[in-house]
């Protein structure tokens, strides 16, 4: 059975709204990303990044043992309000 012109309208309606579905998913995930980049980071936090980046650097060249970092926040990886 062919498509009649109100099933092409519907299927094109639906595939619209689809669209703008994850068009305005993609807009949140953006606002949120440069709302989270505003937000300054403490100095012992990017020590912590910083010293992770060296020791991920030793660790790819073989020159150091894959040993997990300390975690500076207890929440995983997340900084905490305390992080000043």
């Amino acid at each position: 059975m062919a498509p009649t012109l109100p099933d092409v309208a519907i299927n094109s309606a639906t595939n619209l709204l689809n669209l703008r579905d994850i068009v305005m998913d993609r807009a949140e995930e953006e606002a949120c990303r440069e709302i989270v980049h505003r937000i300054p980071m403490s100095e012992k936090l990017r020590n912590f990044a910083e010293e992770h980046g060296r020791r991920y650097d030793r660790v790819a060249e073989g020159r150091d043992v894959a040993v997990p970092a300390s975690d500076p926040s207890p929440s995983h990886g997340r900084p905490s309000a305390n992080l000043t």
